[in-house]
């Protein structure tokens, strides 16, 4: 008994919230992918697949699947210090279709930057070294010093400081969401602010 209440007390809130945080947003997206409970768990018994119920529910609009015109993807650079985060997040936004790039803290993300173009960014905000603030600071500067379009902000954040908040709110970014956020409210902050820099 002794040992495990050691074992508690050592673990790192942070950690524990990640963790939930993770598994929280994987089985939301498994859901929301899914589509609803009827389609859950329900399998065709010919070949012990999930059959397509939208293709059941909307036969009209199935036929035109795969004749979308050229769609332009999207690209996103995540900035976190918690890999966690960054691949959660990666699974997700890549299910939407965007293409996703992920650097783990500030510096990171800036070499990113001044290989690649994006058409968001969506950043931490406490992270050792750079944080969100400090980071998307120099990233504007080094866009504007090379006449490269400036890319919108979404911050992201479980908790912070209140002067990092405040600084955070000066840059005017897109969004700040704070974690643990719903799913559907980060698509569409994100789809705002893309479709917003067009």
């Amino acid at each position: 008994m002794g040992n495990s209440a050691t074992i508690y007390h050592k673990m790192d809130p942070l950690k524990i919230f990640n963790e939930a945080f993770s598994f929280w947003v994987s089985t939301s997206a498994f859901f929301s992918e899914a589509g609803d409970e009827e389609s859950f768990g329900r399998m065709d018994s010919s070949n012990g697949e999930r059959p397509n119920l939208r293709n059941e529910r909307y036969p009209e609009q199935s036929k035109n699947q795969g004749q979308e015109p050229n769609i332009v993807t999207r690209r996103i650079l995540i900035v976190d210090d918690d890999k966690l985060v960054l691949m959660t997040l990666k699974r997700l936004l890549s299910k939407e279709g965007y293409k996703i790039s992920i650097a783990l803290g500030g510096q990171a993300a800036l070499n990113l930057i001044c290989d690649n173009n994006y058409d968001l960014i969506i950043s931490d905000l406490k992270m050792p070294g750079m944080n969100g603030v400090e980071t998307v600071a120099a990233i504007r500067e080094y866009l504007a010093k090379n006449n490269k379009k400036a890319i919108p902000e979404i911050f992201i954040s479980a908790y912070v400081n209140e002067d990092i908040y405040q600084e955070a709110l000066k840059l005017n970014a897109v969004e700040y969401l704070e974690k643990p956020f719903d799913i559907k409210a980060l698509l569409q902050a994100v789809k705002k602010a893309i479709n917003n820099s067009l």
